[in-house]
Formats: C-alpha cells, sequence, structure tokens
C-alpha cells in the first residue's frame, strides 16, 4: 500500500505543480501584455504631444490667413484696409506709405503730392466721384463704390498709388491713400525743386 500512496501523492503533486506552473505563466503572460500595454500608452503619448504642436502650429497659420482674408486684396494683390484697425495692420507691415484723409466736398486737398476733389456722394449706394490730380493731369473717377481701390500710377513712382474710401458721407468721404514705399520723398523733392 505504501507505493500506491506514493504513487497518488506523487500524481497529487505533479497535478498541484502542473496547476502552479500554468498559474504563473498566466501571470507571466498578463505582466507582458501590461508591459507592451504601457509601452503603447507611451509612444501614443508621444504621437499625440507631436500631432498637439502640429495643431497648434496649423491653428497660427489659420489664424494668420483668416486675418489676411478677412482683408480684401486689391487687384494687384495689395491688402485693402476696410478700418482704422486694420490700416494700422498694414502699418505694421511696413510695405507701403499710408495716409488716412477726410476730403470735404468744398475743400480739396493735396495728400502725399496727389490732389483730391470731391465731385458728388451718394450715401445711399455708397458711391462717389472723385477727381485726382497727380503729374499736371486731372483724372475723374466716376461712380466708385468704397472698399473699391482706386489704382493710379505716379511718374517716378515703379509701383502704383491706392486710393481707397471706406466711408461716403453726404458732403465727404472718408479713407486713405496708399503709396508705394519712398515715392513720396521723391514726389516732394521733385515738386520742391521745379518750384
Amino acid at each position: 500500500m505504501g507505493s500506491g500512496g506514493d504513487s497518488k501523492r506523487t500524481r497529487d503533486l505533479v497535478a498541484k505543480l502542473e496547476k502552479e506552473q500554468a498559474d504563473q505563466a498566466e501571470m507571466l503572460k498578463q505582466q507582458i501584455a501590461t508591459k507592451a500595454d504601457q509601452q503603447q500608452v507611451g509612444a501614443l503619448t508621444q504621437d499625440v504631444s507631436a500631432t498637439r504642436t502640429d495643431l497648434d502650429s496649423a491653428k497660427k497659420s489659420l489664424d494668420s490667413l483668416r486675418s489676411d482674408i478677412g482683408m480684401a486684396r486689391s487687384e494687384l494683390g495689395n491688402l485693402i484696409a476696410r478700418n482704422h484697425d486694420e490700416l494700422d495692420t498694414l502699418r505694421k507691415l511696413g510695405e507701403r506709405d499710408y495716409f488716412e484723409f477726410t476730403l470735404d466736398r468744398k475743400h480739396p486737398q493735396q495728400i502725399a503730392g496727389v490732389g483730391l476733389v470731391l465731385k458728388k456722394t451718394n450715401v445711399k449706394q455708397h458711391r462717389f466721384n472723385l477727381a485726382l490730380q497727380a503729374d499736371d493731369m486731372v483724372v475723374e473717377k466716376k461712380d466708385r463704390t468704397i472698399n473699391e481701390p482706386v489704382i493710379f500710377y505716379v511718374h517716378g513712382a515703379k509701383k502704383p498709388y491706392e486710393l481707397v474710401v471706406n466711408k461716403v458721407l453726404s458732403d465727404r468721404i472718408v479713407g486713405y491713400l496708399s503709396a508705394p514705399k519712398g515715392a513720396t520723398e521723391v514726389a516732394a523733392t521733385r515738386t520742391g525743386g521745379s518750384q
């Protein structure tokens, strides 16, 4: 009986050891899976951080583009300001010289070497008629609307001037004259030297 009891005991011991080994193998599998998950989470966290950085960069670019689109562009690609704040933004770019004006119908003005005479206003339709005087020539600009650039060249300037009216009132207009950088100094020396 002793050998039969030992045999049962050995079988029980083998079964117990097999169960412990299976339990340890299962625990080891779970630890390996957990470690792999942690590595994947770490890699995923890095990917999310990189994506967030890219997204922030794209958002800044989009905001910049949105502000550019917010300002209209003339036919020549120059930005057009629709109000004083946008004009300040254009000044900060430093590509052109900007001169704001309020032109009354009865008071012609000389702005940056260009004579301006307001002929007529139509407040309902936001239209105006204007006479430009530059280089001893007078050019009438009729039925112009607000925020529509009036583009013209002045002798000695390599790039065009732009006149933009932002507001039409019953007897005056409000807007700005955009001149190429340094062109007003050239015009001043030319008119000063001929007198």
